[in-house]
């Protein structure tokens, strides 16, 4: 399983395969920007977020590669496997108040529900 806790764009540049159906077929290997703008695009187009991708191209050789992402889709266990790769550790308190909500209640103790006589 991957580690969380890099950038996209780290998880991108790790990507070792094509990120596209058909790049798979053709054996294609897209860029960083490509992968974490098709991301982007893809996270967008699933109800878990509003997100809209803002590129940045400095010359018309980027702003080429970044349209090149319009014919990349991303199959589901390569989404899920970026959506993993770059999760935002919490750190504290939010993974500690996490890890109570996840943990069982504690049963109050026999004693503490006695009521004092009289």
């Amino acid at each position: 399983m991957a580690e969380a806790g890099g950038t996209l764009l780290d998880s991108a540049d790790g990507y070792q395969f094509g990120e596209s159906e058909d790049g798979d077929r053709r054996g294609d290997r897209r860029d960083a920007r490509q992968v974490a703008v098709a991301w982007v695009r893809e996270r967008a187009a699933r109800p878990v977020a509003t997100l809209v991708p803002i590129i940045g191209p400095r010359n018309p050789s980027q702003l080429d590669s970044y349209l090149g992402v319009l014919d990349v889709h991303l199959v589901d266990e390569r989404y899920t496997r970026l959506t993993e790769v770059s999760a935002v550790l919490l750190g504290v308190p939010q993974e500690e108040i996490a890890a109570s909500r996840e943990a069982p209640p504690t049963a109050p103790s026999p004693r503490s529900c006695r009521r004092p006589d009289g």
